[in-house]
């Protein structure tokens, strides 16, 4: 049997900037890669509650409106034997520009 984890979210925000609507993607550090915010779940947690958490954490956007994408990132790690299931979260939020 393969196990299922379910316990990692993500989240795709999106801004209207020069009357387009762009979407916030983060440059990882590990690898170097662009993905959008993602992270666990952690004890007690929903899966909203540990996206607005994640977008804290990791962009210092403070989550106002949020939806769920209904949509699941879903994926086989073979290193590991485990499907993961993730729930994708959008963000509208306002860009300052200085």
């Amino acid at each position: 049997m393969i196990p299922v984890n379910t316990s990692i979210v993500s989240g795709v925000a999106l801004s209207k900037m020069d009357g387009e609507t762009k979407m916030l993607l983060m440059k990882r550090v590990k690898g170097g890669f662009w993905c959008h915010v993602a992270g666990s779940i952690e004890a007690g947690e929903t899966g909203s509650e540990a996206i607005v958490r994640e977008f804290l954490e990791e962009t210092q956007i403070e989550v106002s409106d949020l939806y769920n994408a209904q949509f699941l990132e879903k994926f086989f790690e073979a290193e590991v034997n485990v499907i993961q299931l993730i729930p994708v979260f959008v963000v509208l939020c306002l860009i300052i520009r200085l």
